[in-house]
């Protein structure tokens, strides 16, 4: 009984929304509604071309003469004023944090095991 009555209400709400969308008033609204939905799309997407233009414009490279004294990359001297120094070595990247459990697990397979001592048993 339980499982008809979902199949019952889906059946009722199916009729009723047939019988709506067969209606006049109904399909002039839909109607209304497409066209707004349309036109804000329209609209929506003319600002966001106009925008990425102004974007592009604004991000291209200007057309000016560069100074002679910026173009040249600038190179450190000594202070006798002899050879160029060599650039400072980089460090090596940091190491990713391990996570708890990887870390836990870590410590404990690199760390020895202590052995049990055997005891020798009393003789009797």
């Amino acid at each position: 009984m339980i499982p008809l009555l979902p199949f019952a209400a889906g059946l009722i709400a199916g009729g009723l929304a047939v019988r709506l969308l067969r209606d006049e008033k109904t399909q002039d609204t839909l109607r209304q509604a497409q066209e707004s939905l349309r036109s804000a799309a329209q609209s929506g997407l003319s600002t966001l071309k106009a925008s990425t233009a102004a974007m592009k414009e604004r991000l291209s490279p200007a057309e000016t003469t560069v100074p002679a004294a910026a173009a040249k990359p600038a190179v450190r001297r000594t202070k006798a004023g002899g050879t160029p120094r060599k650039a400072a070595a980089r460090k090596a990247p940091a190491r990713p944090a391990k996570a708890k459990g990887e870390a836990a697990a870590a410590d404990t397979a690199a760390a020895p095991r202590k052995r049990a001592r055997k005891t020798a048993a009393p003789q009797a």
